[in-house]
């Protein structure tokens, strides 16, 4: 979840709101399946959803990227202190991805920022289109599946190339 916002305008309870949402909720989940995982003696696979933004900020995302950064920290952690019971710990990173949420966050950055500031701006993927669900669910599948048996602490960028 995002609530894009100026940084001077960020209050308490957005905060509060955006960490419980992105990164409390993130490790808590992955707690619980790691003591399922871990109680089975199978191990297992956990895949979490942090951003792009963690890793290349933008302006009135300040928040979010903070978050999705603690998730991609959590995630490393989580891989090296689960390896030994054979649980892979990775996480996703989406671009834009062509959502009604994104939408409408995409909609109140573009009432705040000047339009002289969007002049000359590339879009924010190479491959000519938003990402969509599937292009996420797609990549969640593989780390979840036995072709990634050999991949864990990793983070894995699906956004049409936003971070080259």
């Amino acid at each position: 979840m995002f609530l894009p916002a100026p940084v001077l305008e960020v209050s308490e309870g957005d905060w509060d709101l955006m960490v419980d949402l992105n990164l409390k909720a993130m490790f808590f989940h992955a707690q619980a399946a790691a003591k399922q995982m871990a109680a089975s003696g199978r191990g297992g696979r956990i895949v979490n959803i942090a951003s792009v933004a963690a890793v290349q900020p933008n302006e009135m995302l300040s928040v979010y990227s903070a978050t999705k950064g603690g998730v991609i920290s959590a995630t490393k952690a989580l891989a090296k202190e689960l390896g030994d019971l054979r649980i892979n710990v990775n996480a996703v990173l989406p671009g834009v991805i062509d959502t009604p949420g994104a939408g409408i966050a995409i909609g109140k950055i573009m009432e705040i920022v000047p339009p002289e500031a969007l002049q000359g701006a590339r879009p924010p993927f190479v491959l000519g289109r938003p990402g969509t669900p599937d292009d996420i669910a797609d990549a969640v599948l593989f780390l979840a599946s036995d072709l990634a048996a050999y991949v864990t602490g990793a983070t894995l960028a699906v956004d049409g190339g936003y971070l080259i």
